[in-house]
């Protein structure tokens, strides 16, 4: 059997820190590696000397895959700071052909849509995530594919 393993990384002012855990067969997760370095390069939550962060970052990987025994490929990472913001953002998507099921097409149009909205010069898009959706003015679904509705 394939052992199930997460790797998070979280780059902080003072450090860096990676874990490492492994999903159980008795479907329970425990840590299996822990990597935790200082770090100089950021600044209020900036890259203020990339360098000084990147040798940071690969060393607490490789303590941490040195302390899991186990070869790390990908790592979910968080991202803050204060130039960092998030928006809620309701969209309504016209269904012109009346009242019918709703489709992964029709999330993916809402999905679109929430994203298209102006931004200052300085700012990005990241990206977009439905938290739930509204049927005919009904909020709080949170997964209305196969539902029907009029308005989406």
């Amino acid at each position: 059997m394939q052992e199930d393993f997460r790797v998070a990384i979280d780059i902080g002012t003072t450090k860096v820190c990676t874990i490492i855990t492994r999903r159980r067969a008795d479907h329970r997760v425990e840590v299996a590696g822990i990597g935790l370095v200082p770090c100089s390069g950021m600044s209020k939550g900036l890259v203020a000397d990339s360098q000084a962060v990147t040798a940071a970052v690969r060393e607490s990987l490789a303590i941490a895959s040195a302390d899991a025994d186990v070869e790390i490929a990908s790592v979910y990472a968080g991202l803050t700071g204060t130039h960092v913001e998030s928006k809620n953002r309701w969209v309504n998507v016209p269904r012109a052909d009346g009242i019918r099921a709703v489709t992964d097409l029709d999330l993916s149009a809402a999905k679109k849509a929430a994203g298209k909205f102006a931004l200052a010069d300085d700012r990005k898009l990241l990206h977009v995530i439905p938290r739930s959706y509204a049927l005919d003015g009904l909020h709080g679904v949170r997964n209305p594919l196969g539902m029907h509705t009029g308005e989406l």
